[in-house]
């Protein structure tokens, strides 16, 4: 199996006397190349060397943009922190009634007073933040 890139012919066979050391190298490479979506440009790299930091060039920055995705996601679920409250009381309260054989009529009226205590905090939470931001003289 024969590449060329750069200007150089890369052979993957052991007959070639290529190490396979530098076939794996050049293999990470395009490898990484494609997946990381750099694109095929006009600027290649040439030796051992060039690859094997373009590779770890791509691995740094391919682990810099997974970070910036996952703190984008963390800040998404952290925004809605009362739903993910609200969803643990309600599953704790599911266990609670299979743990202890509670009746579905009261699980359920147990979830509609979870579910109201939960929107009048919204709507006393909504009321504080107006009379905090009015004037001390109206309120």
């Amino acid at each position: 199996y024969k590449t060329r890139h750069g200007g150089h012919d890369y052979y993957a066979s052991p007959e070639t006397g290529v190490r396979p050391t530098v076939t794996y190298v050049i293999a990470t490479y395009f490898a990484l190349y494609t997946l990381t979506g750099i694109g095929y440009g006009d600027v290649n790299p040439v030796s051992r060397a060039e690859f094997t930091m373009l590779i770890f060039m791509m691995l740094i920055g391919s682990l810099i943009w997974a970070t910036i995705i996952g703190e984008i996601v963390n800040v998404m679920q952290h925004a809605s922190i009362d739903e993910v409250q609200h969803q643990e009381a309600t599953d704790a309260i599911l266990f609670m009634t299979q743990e202890h054989d509670i009746s579905l009529e009261l699980n359920h009226k147990l979830l509609q007073y979870f579910s109201q205590v939960r929107a009048s905090a919204r709507v006393n939470f909504a009321k504080e933040q107006v009379l905090a931001k009015l004037s001390s003289s109206i309120s």
